[in-house]
């Protein structure tokens, strides 16, 4: 092995180097967001805020985005009513404590806009998208409405 103290050096810069790199696109760390907004009360005991949470995990060309609305702990039977490319509707009961509430808060996060509405003992909300978001989907994960989605660069 004559060649194993030449080619010695050049391994070790080639593993410094190696460890050096910047990670790839496929190693990119998840991100998370929250976006609150007050229920601006007319009536009725209503919530305080509204918390939307945005998960987005990126990847070379892009990223694919979960956005979940904070609502298990004052509505349920959330259902969805519509999904199209202009926005995703659900509606659900509100709980006991809130029944009475009437009401309306706006959340935005990122270009995307969820409006909400409390009356007749029932939360109404639309999740409008920025323009960049593509394949919505829509369901409920733990109680929670949820739509998720991808962007391209």
């Amino acid at each position: 092995m004559p060649y194993a103290r030449t080619l010695a050096p050049f391994a070790v810069v080639l593993a410094i180097s190696a460890a050096h790199a910047a990670p790839s696109a496929a190693a990119l760390p998840p991100q998370t967001t929250t976006a609150t907004a007050p229920v601006k009360r007319i009536a009725g005991v209503c919530p305080r805020r509204i918390v939307v949470k945005t998960y987005a995990r990126p990847y070379e060309g892009g990223a694919n985005f979960e956005i979940v609305a904070q609502l298990a702990e004052f509505a349920d039977r959330i259902r969805v009513r519509r999904i199209a490319r202009d926005g995703v509707a659900f509606d659900g009961a509100l709980r006991p404590r809130f029944a009475r509430c009437d009401g309306s808060a706006v959340v935005s996060d990122g270009g995307n806009r969820t409006l909400f509405t409390f009356r007749d003992r029932s939360v109404r909300f639309v999740f409008q998208p920025s323009p960049e978001l593509q394949e919505l989907k829509a369901r409920i994960v733990r109680g929670n409405p949820s739509v998720t989605g991808a962007v391209a660069d």
